[in-house]
């Protein structure tokens, strides 16, 4: 059966075996820094700013190491996508696990002219969302882009799991479903490798060993 595109997780990230030691998630600087003649710093941004990762892998048995090279292959050819997703920032920090942001469907409630700002609704009661957490969900007039948000301010639902306005990195871009579900176990991230930036693991006698990849979030 053809492997979609992106590739979804079980088809690459839950197949390989990363080291956590070293794996970096971050949302990219896309600005023009100047000065006027009077001293004064002004900038701009020349462009949507875009997620970025450098994931090294761990130690791979002989069978993984293989499945992983060939989809490295894959995923190194022009227009190939798939799904990423931080193992650092799996669940929100006040849920470990996310036991309890599992029994629950939370939606986007409101999208404001303010770019920076939503509000949350069907989280469980009274629950806490803190600096650092990320979710995802699909929006666009065709429901395929992919947005990957970081929450820069903490706040926490009332009884009925609605939330005040919630401030996030990047800033959401246009075309929002009403009540888009949100993803906040495992959020996932569309990405493509960085030419030039990976790295194969290594056959040696027992296991695969060393490589690595980057990518960078794609909006389509």
């Amino acid at each position: 059966m053809p492997l979609s595109n992106p590739l979804l997780l079980s088809d690459f990230m839950d197949l390989v075996r990363l080291s956590l030691d070293g794996l970096l998630v971050e949302l990219s600087e896309r600005r023009r820094v100047g000065e006027t003649g009077g001293g004064e710093i002004v900038d701009s941004d020349l462009g949507p700013r875009l997620w970025r990762g450098e994931f090294p892998f761990a130690d791979m048995p002989l069978d993984v190491g293989r499945i992983a090279c060939a989809r490295l292959d894959l995923l190194r050819g022009s227009g190939a996508k798939f799904l990423a997703t931080d193992p650092n920032a799996a669940w929100p920090a006040a849920d470990p696990l996310g036991a309890q942001i599992a029994t629950a469907s939370p939606v986007v409630a409101e999208d404001f002219a303010d770019r920076r700002i939503l509000r949350i609704a069907g989280l469980p009661a009274n629950y806490r969302l803190s600096i650092g957490d990320r979710f995802s969900f699909y929006y666009g007039p065709d429901n395929t882009s992919l947005a990957y948000q970081e929450i820069v301010a903490p706040v926490q639902a009332d009884a009925q799991g609605e939330t005040g306005p919630v401030e996030v990195r990047p800033h959401l871009r246009p075309g929002i479903p009403d009540a888009a579900p949100l993803r906040f176990t495992r959020p996932i991230v569309k990405a493509v490798l960085m030419p030039g930036e990976t790295r194969k693991p290594l056959h040696r006698r027992t296991h695969w060993a060393g490589g690595s990849i980057t990518w960078q979030q794609t909006l389509r």
